[in-house]
């Protein structure tokens, strides 16, 4: 249930970096610091850059854990990208994640490359100027 988180403060996100080993522990608790650090230093986009080894989690861990981080997002974080590294993890996984917390009214994507999620978050910054 350990893991490591890097910041790099960009101009209009967060990039989060976040490695360590796959649970549903460590997932649930990394995002819960990942909420805490945006609000504390004020940033409202972030993007998760997520490098943790061992097998996917299950469908039903991924349902509760977005469920509950998603009723939390708001009103703090309006845009979250995540990119997923680890290329043993399915990419399904990802998409039910966003499905979910998009069902919940929080806005966020999953990309399978880092440049592309941050063009999505630049894109978005640029149409609230």
């Amino acid at each position: 249930m350990s893991y490591i988180l890097t910041i790099e403060e960009g101009a209009s996100f967060l990039h989060i970096r976040v490695s360590g080993e796959n649970s549903p522990e460590t997932v649930q608790l990394y995002l819960g610091e990942v909420y805490t650090i945006c609000s504390q230093r004020g940033f409202s986009s972030v993007l998760i850059e997520e490098n943790l080894s061992g097998p996917s989690l299950s469908p039903a861990d991924i349902y509760k854990i977005i469920s509950k981080a998603s009723s939390q997002t708001s009103p703090i974080l309006n845009r979250i990208a995540y990119v997923d590294t680890n290329t043993e993890h399915l990419p399904s996984i990802g998409a039910l994640g966003e499905a979910v917390a998009r069902d919940r009214g929080a806005n966020v994507k999953v990309f399978h490359e880092i440049g592309e999620a941050v063009n999505w978050l630049m894109a978005e910054k640029d149409q609230f100027r």
